[in-house]
């Protein structure tokens, strides 16, 4: 496979130049190399739910955070001390918050669902704040002039492997769509800030990442279609690795504002096509 990078020297500030992007893109196309997925063969595309923050409200299933104290209102939910089960489709509407808790989201491996945050704060010390253990695709949404925020400690407790590697205070092992016009804030003390080990798209939000490993990582992809992104991170900004499937690992930027420090890694890195499109903005790192 061809990994294609933005990079400059260690503790540089990265800037996300489109023209360098498309020049970057145009580069590996004319390349011509044997293995390399045609652009035309890799999906691109963004769905109109990947594009629709809407819910409707009164028919969500509400839950209210609080240490010891969790409410929920609605079916498909349930609440172990401060651990909250999403486990049925539907659409969860999250507020309130948890010092050392966790949200999962653990259904049946054809269902779709979309969690809301609405002013929602959760903090875990020693796992993913949000991991979606199973599902076949989630839709986090953040709702208009709401601010989130999701965290996790510097370490884990259990030992891990391969298999078991949630490393990441949003941990997705399905497709993750985030969406919305809300705010986002992330902080990964352990190591990433937003894993999926499938696709990751993003279509709106303003989106602040501050991890010691990855800002933004999706294994077979990442999609963004527009938002607000603020990323420092110690590895790669945005990553996508697959390197098993010339149809995977790439990275899609039609659009969106980025500022992007990264310290040990690079500002965007695809193992296979990086691609820009559409109307993306910069502003100087800070």
């Amino acid at each position: 496979m061809i990994g294609e990078r933005l990079s400059r020297k260690k503790q540089r500030q990265l800037i996300c130049l489109w023209t360098a992007v498309l020049l970057a893109v145009a580069c590996v196309l004319a390349a011509g190399c044997g293995t390399q997925a045609s652009a035309a063969e890799i999906d691109f595309s963004f769905s109109d739910r990947d594009q629709d923050p809407s819910y409707d409200g009164e028919t969500a299933t509400k839950i209210l955070l609080s240490d010891g104290g969790t409410e929920i209102s609605g079916a498909g939910a349930a609440v172990s001390g401060n651990t909250v089960t999403i486990s049925e489709e539907g659409t969860y509407l999250v507020s309130g918050s948890l010092s050392d808790g966790q949200i999962i989201v653990d259904a049946d491996g054809e269902t779709k669902l979309q969690i809301v945050l609405n002013g929602a704060s959760v903090h875990c010390e020693s796992n993913a704040a949000l991991y979606i253990k199973k599902a076949d695709k989630v839709f986090l949404t953040l709702a208009p002039d709401s601010e989130n925020s999701l965290s996790d400690g510097e370490t884990r407790a259990f030992a891990e492997d391969e298999d078991n590697k949630v490393d990441g205070v949003i941990f997705s092992k399905a497709d993750l769509t985030i969406n919305g016009s809300g705010g986002l804030t992330v902080t990964g003390s352990y190591k990433h800030g937003v894993v999926s080990k499938d696709d990751l798209t993003v279509t709106g939000g303003e989106i602040t990442v501050t991890a010691k490993g990855q800002g933004l990582y999706g294994k077979d992809c990442v999609k963004i279609r527009d938002g607000v992104f603020v990323l420092n991170t110690g590895g790669d900004g945005i990553q996508s690795d697959n390197s098993e499937d010339e149809l995977r690992g790439f990275v899609y930027l039609y659009g969106g504002t980025f500022q992007i420090t990264a310290e040990e890694g690079d500002g965007v890195q695809a193992e296979t096509v990086l691609r820009g499109g559409g109307g993306g903005k910069t502003r100087p790192g800070s």
